[in-house]
């Protein structure tokens, strides 16, 4: 391009950055590793693009914790959540997982939060089915800390009928959300991520059912 008389010059420059950028970006990938790193917007953007190629028949498992739904982490009820109920309307399956404790009912920010959730299920029900379903484990809050300090239970799966993504988010030592890395699963195996993952939604109840039905009742 640069040695095109007929190409502008700075657009030429701008074309090479760009093509730098997705040659690392490629890289990266054929080692079986991506992240997307920045702050609140470059995360939700990111993440909001990798989630949106997710279609009928995919699936997408997630861990999380009312930290990861924060105002400056993913949102609240922002993109990235309506993008999870996009993929589910587009025949994605999705299905979350959260840990939460009592306190979050009377905490502001992580009922609110849960809310946003149950407010979502609702808006896409008729055209999901089953297809999105949050649940939710209860501990406590000392158990919740313990276990996003100590292990890497939080993370997500995106799962193609050929192709497992492990995404696992990275938070600094204010808990605010830094980086997501993905990384190409290999071990364990699709069939057995599934039936894990199975086993724990096992022991979990419907967030609407902990949480109280009359915040769909009173939705509007």
């Amino acid at each position: 391009l640069r040695k095109d008389p007929s190409v502008d010059d700075l657009f030429s420059r701008m074309l090479m950055m760009d093509a730098a950028k997705l040659k690392s970006r490629a890289d990266d990938m054929n080692r079986g590793i991506l992240e997307v790193s920045g702050d609140h917007e470059d995360l939700v953007l990111g993440m909001s693009t990798y989630l949106s190629i997710l279609d009928d028949g995919d699936t997408f498992l997630a861990k999380t914790t009312p930290k990861f739904w924060k105002t400056e982490n993913m949102g609240i009820n922002g993109r990235f959540l309506s993008m999870v109920k996009l993929v589910a309307q587009r025949g994605t399956t999705v299905k979350q997982l959260m840990l939460v404790s009592d306190s979050d009912r009377s905490d502001l920010e992580n009922r609110r939060i849960l809310e946003a959730h149950l407010v979502a299920i609702k808006q896409v029900r008729t055209v999901t089915k089953e297809r999105l379903q949050f649940l939710c484990k209860v501990v406590s809050s000392d158990e919740r800390q313990r276990v996003s300090r100590e292990t890497r239970w939080e993370c997500s799966y995106a799962i193609s009928r050929v192709s497992v993504k492990v995404l696992q988010p990275i938070y600094d030592r204010n808990g605010i959300l830094r980086t997501i890395r993905l990384v190409r699963q290999e071990q364990p195996t699709r069939t057995q991520i599934l039936e894990d993952f199975e086993k724990e939604l096992s022991k979990a109840i419907p967030l609407e059912d902990w949480l109280g039905k009359e915040v769909l009742a009173n939705d509007t």
